[in-house]
């Protein structure tokens, strides 16, 4: 597959990037409520106001290296939840019970699938020789997520805000990801958050590029892997893109 390409280092954020979560977390929380409060008939929809704040990354400049721990995590976030269940109209004291379902509901392994370009490409990437790591914004259990879908094996490294402590765009999780893999001839960002993976990684001296997600003041977007896979490649080759 032509030559190869030696210490060039790839990030790949996860969540909307590689994989995706059916329903994300509005979806997480409707399925509760249609297990334990099917009376509310409480769509995704529903959810959406609800949960508009209180997740880490919604304040990604407060660290929070204190909820490292997996428990620790998923307390703080707890009544956040339980106060997003309250407004769908559950009791206090119910909507407390059922926040710690949502856990155990997000985590599904049925719940959870890969885009159908991300092992192809991520195979391809890693038969020229790059250095391919995970970088993202998520839940404590990510490297089990990105394990029993099959990514672990293509990636070198698994780097989750909730272990490191800080939220992509701070500059201290773009620090200690470059500190794993030390002077590299070329690094480069991919994600779907346009604020997180292309204005954070360059602020933090990463090449970036945004895919799946437009944004209106990104100066470029991809598709989708595939034309992602295509750009990093034309860059080691040294070849201009548009």
């Amino acid at each position: 597959m032509g030559r190869q390409m030696s210490n060039r280092v790839v990030f790949w954020d996860f969540d909307g990037t590689l994989a995706y979560r059916s329903g994300g977390w509005r979806g997480t929380i409707a399925e509760v409520l249609a297990d334990h409060e099917p009376q509310l008939q409480a769509t995704p929809e529903d959810v959406r106001p609800h949960i508009q704040s209180g997740f880490p990354w919604d304040n990604p400049e407060v660290p929070h290296p204190h909820l490292s721990d997996a428990e620790r995590w998923w307390k703080a976030l707890r009544p956040m939840l339980a106060t997003a269940m309250a407004g769908l109209g559950v009791n206090t004291e119910r909507a407390w019970e059922l926040a710690l379902l949502v856990r155990a509901y997000y985590l599904r392994r049925s719940a959870w699938a890969l885009y159908e370009d991300t092992l192809p490409v991520l195979r391809e990437l890693a038969g020229l020789g790059w250095r391919q790591l995970v970088l993202s914004n998520h839940v404590p259990e990510l490297p089990h997520i990105a394990d029993y879908l099959g990514v672990v094996p293509l990636v070198e490294r698994v780097i989750n805000s909730a272990q490191v402590g800080y939220e992509k765009p701070h500059p201290e999780i773009y620090r200690q990801a470059l500190s794993y893999v030390g002077q590299a001839e070329m690094v480069w960002m991919v994600g779907d958050n346009y604020a997180c993976d292309v204005v954070g990684a360059q602020a933090a001296g990463m090449k970036a590029l945004l895919v799946r997600r437009s944004h209106p003041e990104a100066a470029e977007f991809l598709p989708d892997l595939r034309a992602a896979a295509a750009a990093l490649i034309a860059s080691a080759a040294g070849q201009s893109r548009p």
